[in-house]
């Protein structure tokens, strides 16, 4: 029987921007299943860069073990993800991985920088994209 899910998370806000290797993340790493992430943001959200020890800024849901991972919500006018940012579902355990749900009413905009990491909005399970 499946363990009571961890807690969700929950941001409501004029404008988000996760920068310098910041991140927003919701996850689990045993059998429990992940939290849910919400975020509503009325003008925009910005995910930009990496930190100087070379962290890249994120929103992420995550499961490492047999868990399944939570969802995101992310609802705003204007998403900006650029220089090596990233907004993620994955998993890279048995558990299944997270619903991604975008909701931008103005613009999505992805911007890359290079090298190894890359401009990504992504959903993965076990390594697989």
């Amino acid at each position: 029987m499946p363990e009571n899910p961890a807690g969700d998370l929950f941001i409501q806000t004029g404008q988000l921007i996760v920068d310098d290797g910041g991140a927003i993340t919701t996850r689990t790493l045993g059998s429990t299943p992940g939290g849910s992430l919400n975020i509503i943001a009325s003008e925009s959200v910005e995910v930009s860069g990496t930190s100087t020890s070379g962290d890249f800024s994120s929103i992420s849901a995550q499961t490492i073990d047999d868990g399944d991972a939570g969802n995101i919500t992310l609802e705003t006018q204007k998403l900006t993800v650029r220089d090596s940012a990233q907004i993620s579902a994955d998993t890279s355990g048995a558990g299944k991985a997270g619903t991604l749900t975008i909701l931008a009413d103005d613009s999505v905009q992805l911007t890359g920088k290079g090298g190894f990491l890359v401009q990504a909005i992504e959903g993965s399970t076990a390594g697989n994209l």
